[in-house]
């Protein structure tokens, strides 16, 4: 995402990581029907809690790098 400067490319990009967000939420659906124990249910439910944390943190960055492309960097240097 900091590789592009331009809208267009930025569009793309988030296209993109759309369709793999949708194949993501296919195969964690599938991955739910596979539980069968409490165990699998303790991964399984990480799983989702670790999942929504990215889904927050790409989010936040989306919106910064929209508006202030080189505070996406900075962002991104400072959650290291």
């Amino acid at each position: 995402m900091l590789l592009y400067t331009d809208a267009e490319s930025h569009n793309k990009l988030k296209q993109e990581m759309a369709a793999l967000s949708k194949e993501i939420n296919e195969a964690v659906k599938n991955y739910e029907k596979s539980v069968n124990d409490d165990v699998d249910r303790k991964n399984f439910n990480n799983l989702l809690a670790q999942r929504e944390n990215f889904l927050k943190t790409e989010e936040k960055f989306f919106s910064i790098v929209a508006t202030n492309h080189d505070g996406g960097d900075e962002w991104a240097q400072s959650r290291q």
